[in-house]
């Protein structure tokens, strides 16, 4: 709602739900925690205009709309002091999953000699699914330097069917025609990420030195098919970057 009273086709509801747990056992700790977030019946305002038949006009109307727009995530983090000379290990390892779906549905009219004589109602629906995953390991030594080795695994995947069916009506209501068409929204993609490196940190005379140097590997794949309006994509990039910085 708005000071000037409710606006169409812009509700929706809303869910949420996270529950963590953390446990102990000897030197090492264990962190785990799911998280879920959905909205429903997501409303556009920009849809949902009418008019009336005949005239300059060839449009009846349209609707859109997300019935679920979803989040999962879960969290694992694993912690292991070291004794002695052993670092400290820490492992991070993340699953989120993304999903979201759009409906819209255009109405036309057909005319026939300046004369209204019938509808035809096109109505979509794209559902794209992405799934990300990582993990990362990180050992931290004591001592002088405070070095830090680390690396990280990150996989990303995406993919969206969209759903089309297209139904004629006339005057009286009557189906005169029909079809149904599965295509592509998003396009079967993945990228694979590996990254490795080291950092370090040391003291001297009120002033603190940290340096670093990170190597990163990322392949990024993206299929083309029949009905896809985009070309296949087969793409590897390689980084090496450092830095050194003094506060």
């Amino acid at each position: 709602r708005t000071p000037l009273g409710a606006v169409a086709n812009s509700g929706y509801r809303d869910e949420d739900f996270a529950v963590r747990g953390v446990t102990r056992l000897g030197r090492a700790t264990l962190d785990l925690e799911h998280a879920y977030h959905a909205v429903h019946d997501a409303g556009l305002p920009a849809f949902g205009s009418q008019f009336a038949p005949g005239g300059q006009f060839t449009f009846a109307g349209s609707a859109g709309s997300y019935p679920i727009q979803r989040r999962e995530a879960q969290r694992l983090e694993l912690a292991l002091l070291g004794r002695g000379w052993q670092p400290d290990l820490r492992v991070l390892g993340v699953r989120q999953k993304y999903y979201t779906r759009f409906d819209e549905t255009v109405t036309e009219y057909i005319s026939l000699r300046g004369r209204v004589v019938g509808t035809t109602e096109l109505a979509s629906s794209d559902r794209v699914t992405t799934d990300y995953t990582s993990v990362q390991p990180t050992l931290r030594f004591r001592g002088p330097g405070a070095v830090r080795l680390f690396g990280e695994y990150r996989l990303e995947q995406a993919d969206g069917p969209v759903l089309r069916d297209q139904v004629t009506r006339n005057l009286a209501g009557d189906v005169t025609a029909s079809a149904h068409a599965e295509e592509v929204s998003v396009p079967p993609a993945d990228r694979t990420a590996w990254a490795a490196g080291a950092a370090a940190s040391h003291t001297l005379g009120g002033f603190k030195f940290e340096s670093g140097i990170r190597y990163d590997r990322m392949r990024t794949r993206a299929d083309s098919l029949a009905n896809s309006p985009t070309a296949k994509l087969d793409v590897l990039d390689r980084r090496t970057s450092a830095e050194i910085g003094v506060s």
